[in-house]
C-alpha cells in the first residue's frame, strides 16, 4: 500500500502517527521539510517527501535528500524530529514523478542476483510481499524458487527478512547475504548458549 495525493492513507495509531501524517501532507504540497533522522547515526536532513509506502509491517518515505543531492528511501520509525522549512526556495517540481517507479528500484550498477529456495510455506509467506510475490516460481509440490535482482542496498534487509522464515527459506545467492544470516544465527546461538 502506498500513499500520495488521490489515493487514501490508513494511519496506525503509534507515536509515528503525527510525523506520518506531516510527511504525507509534505508530499502532498510538495513541501521541503527538515527532519532528524536515525540511521547508523542521528542527522538532521532537508528533504521534499515524494510520497509514502509501506512494506513488511514498516512505513517508508521516498524523498529527495539535499544532503546527499538524490533520491533516498527514508524509514519513517527512524525520523525523530520534523520541522517546516520556512525557505521554500529549494523545493523541486516533482509533479511528474510517482511514487510508483521509485519502490524497489534497483539501480544496475549495483543489483545483485537474489536466489531463493522456499518450502511451501515460505513460498506463501513471500507471496504476500509486494515486491517477492512478482518474482516466486512455484514447483508442483507447492515449493518454490525466488529469482531475481535486487539493488546491493537491500541486502540488509534481506538478510532479516529471510532470517525469519527459519527453515522456511534457504538463501543461495547473494554470497553476502547467505554469509551475514549464517553470522546472525551464530550469535543467536552464543546468545541462547547455556550460561550458568
Amino acid at each position: 500500500m502506498w500513499a500520495n495525493s488521490g489515493n487514501s492513507l490508513f494511519m496506525p495509531a503509534s507515536r509515528a502517527c503525527s510525523i506520518l501524517k506531516e510527511l504525507l501532507e509534505a508530499a502532498l504540497e510538495q513541501r521541503v521539510v527538515t527532519i532528524a533522522y536515525e540511521a547508523a547515526s542521528r542527522r538532521e536532513r532537508m528533504i521534499q517527501p515524494l510520497g509514502l509506502y509501506t512494506m513488511n509491517g514498516l512505513w517508508y518515505c521516498q524523498a529527495y535528500c539535499f544532503l546527499a543531492e538524490d533520491y533516498r528511501v527514508f524509514r519513517v520509525d527512524r525520523v525523530k524530529d520534523f520541522s517546516h522549512e520556512a525557505d521554500q526556495s529549494r523545493r523541486l517540481d516533482t509533479t511528474e514523478e510517482h511514487i510508483q517507479t521509485w519502490i524497489l528500484r534497483t539501480d544496475e550498477s549495483e543489483a545483485l542476483e537474489l536466489e531463493v529456495d522456499l518450502t511451501p510455506e515460505g513460498v506463501r509467506r513471500c507471496q504476500s510481499d509486494l515486491w517477492l510475490s512478482q518474482s516466486v516460481k512455484l514447483r508442483e509440490d507447492g515449493s518454490g524458487t525466488i529469482r531475481t535482482m535486487m539493488s546491493a542496498s537491500y541486502a540488509p534487509w534481506a538478510v532479516h527478512f529471510f532470517l525469519g522464515f527459519g527453515t522456511e527459506a534457504n538463501v543461495k545467492h547473494p554470497s553476502a547475504v547467505r554469509e551475514q544470516i549464517q553470522s546472525k544465527l551464530r550469535e543467536m546461538l552464543n546468545q541462547y548458549a547455556d550460561s550458568k
